[in-house]
């Protein structure tokens, strides 16, 4: 894939309004060379984020698909129950110390290794007292949270650690205190933290723990975890505390690993049925091991992201990356031909990723030294029984791999560029074609119509590159194509850029209507 670097330079008190192109330089990663090509040693011109977002935004707004409406006093329908598992983010223990000169001092501890919960008597007066503290962050369950129909059940799972034993000498098995505190950890005062936790004088459960290594499940209110979800708090904590049989004067208390075999929340949740359960995606993070690898792991994310947003199961979504396992040929030919095939049928539709770098002859990289042809791909997909099948490949000379792919029956086959020509990243960090196209689908487009607002959005940046409307020149040629079973189309530059409308990929829909 063929990349434009551009460094945006931000001017002090505005928002970025211009942008300094310093020896940009075009990469092209082929079958065994790196070639780079020296466009300009210092430009300047006006194309930034902001004017991206404007291109991408007027090319999703061009032509809109028709929408359904929704009756919003149907009640959900379910399917059974889901899990997921949060690992702790920030935790710690709060200390309080009393020294023999009479002043309070209060630190807060990220621990790196263990979270310290007792009383510590040391030998020249000094009295501490460390609270415990865990935080999980919510967002992934709020990425979710449309899909929730109800709350199960949540407990949390930690483990205690004989280390540090030497801090808590007479007593090595305590009472732990379990709170609910209601205010964040990593947002607080040391001293607000303790006193919270220290007059909260009712605890919602207390459990027997030693500094033995033990696994310890406490359950935890999932009233809790729903109030956060409605008030968008994203994160819920625990405190820690030692019971009442550490008296002053004594040391005693357990330490807790926070590092390795982190905490970890659990919510089981029963999720809403949806028109999408019975669809599934693959996501392919093809990759060299070059600097590019952020590229292609973004692009993913966000198709991901795209997807679960739609209201798809993640247990109906496959990300492969370039570093899952030895043998990545394998792991995707084993997604398509046997997780996929085992999970879909006639009423399935399907969508599988592809972004990587590609070379002429139709080669897509997926890792140094292996590669997938058009032909294996076809062979795999010819296995698996569907609907309808979309397939997206973001990689240089992808147009390719159409001719082969676009055999079967109901397949949509869209590629970044033709078969002659490369790909191109965006200033965001992500592919030119694949951003907007992902953005138009988050926007209720059909699939026809993500590629018809790609299409448009990759025309306008790079025409305004050739003819200098951003203060220089600069050719780029990057032509989507798509084919379904209606039409065969290359678009490039100064095409049409809309698709007929009875055809199949404007009438697929990520979410069935």
């Amino acid at each position: 894939m063929l990349y434009l670097i551009l460094i945006n330079m931000v001017q002090k008190g505005n928002i970025i309004r211009n942008i300094f192109i310093f020896g940009a330089v075009l990469i092209m990663i082929g079958s065994t060379t790196v070639t780079s090509i020296h466009v300009s040693n210092s430009v300047e011109g006006t194309l930034n984020d902001e004017l991206v977002d404007e291109i991408e935004t007027q090319a999703t707004d061009y032509n809109h698909d028709s929408t359904i409406p929704t009756d919003p006093t149907d009640s959900p329908q379910t399917c059974g129950y889901k899990t997921i598992e949060i690992t702790a983010g920030y935790s710690g223990h709060v200390r309080k110390k009393d020294s023999t000169f009479g002043s309070d001092e209060y630190n807060k501890y990220a621990s790196e290794n263990y979270i310290r919960v007792g009383h510590n008597k040391k030998p020249i007066g000094t009295d501490r007292h460390y609270k415990g503290f865990i935080e999980f962050d919510l967002s992934e369950l709020r990425g979710i949270w449309d899909q929730v129909a109800y709350l199960v059940g949540a407990e949390i799972v930690f483990y205690t650690s004989d280390n540090e034993g030497d801090n808590f000498v007479s007593v090595r098995t305590i009472e732990l205190e379990i709170y609910n505190i209601n205010v964040r950890p990593s947002n607080t005062g040391a001293k607000k933290l303790y006193n919270d936790m220290f007059n909260n004088k009712n605890p919602y459960k207390t459990i027997s723990a030693s500094q033995s290594y033990q696994k310890k499940t406490i359950s935890f209110s999932e009233n809790t975890i729903e109030n956060r979800m409605n008030y968008r708090d994203d994160w819920v904590a625990i405190g820690l505390n030692c019971g009442t049989n550490i008296k002053e004067g004594k040391s005693g208390g357990i330490t807790i690993f926070s590092s390795t075999n982190k905490p970890t929340l659990i919510i089981t949740y029963e999720r809403k049925s949806s028109p999408t359960d019975k669809n599934h995606v693959i996501l392919i993070e093809g990759g060299v091991g070059d600097g590019l690898q952020g590229q292609f792991h973004k692009d993913c994310l966000h198709a991901k992201s795209t997807f679960i947003g739609l209201g798809y199961d993640p247990d109906n979504i496959k990300f492969i990356s370039y570093n899952s396992g030895t043998n990545i040929k394998n792991t995707i030919k084993n997604a398509i031909t046997g997780w996929l095939k085992e999970r879909s049928n006639s009423n399935s539709d399907l969508f599988i990723y592809l972004t990587d770098h590609g070379s002429d002859g139709g080669v897509f990289w997926i890792s140094p030294g292996t590669s997938i042809k058009p032909k294996e791909l076809d062979s795999w997909l010819d296995e698996v029984n569907y609907g309808t099948l979309t397939v997206l490949m973001d990689s240089c000379f992808s147009g390719d791999f159409t001719r082969h792919l676009r055999r079967g029956k109901n397949r949509i086959i869209i590629t970044s560029t033709d078969s002659n020509s490369v790909a191109y990243s965006g200033v965001r960090g992500e592919a030119l074609f694949s951003r907007p196209f992902f953005n138009a689908l988050e926007q209720g487009k059909s699939y026809g119509g993500a590629f018809e607002a790609a299409d448009r959005s990759v025309d306008t940046l790079s025409n305004m590159l050739k003819f200098g409307a951003i203060g220089f020149k600069v050719w780029i040629e990057q032509n989507p194509k798509i084919d379904d079973s209606d039409l065969c189309i290359n678009y490039g530059n100064f095409l049409p850029n809309t698709l007929p409308a009875r055809t199949l990929a404007k009438q697929t829909y990520p979410v069935p209507r």
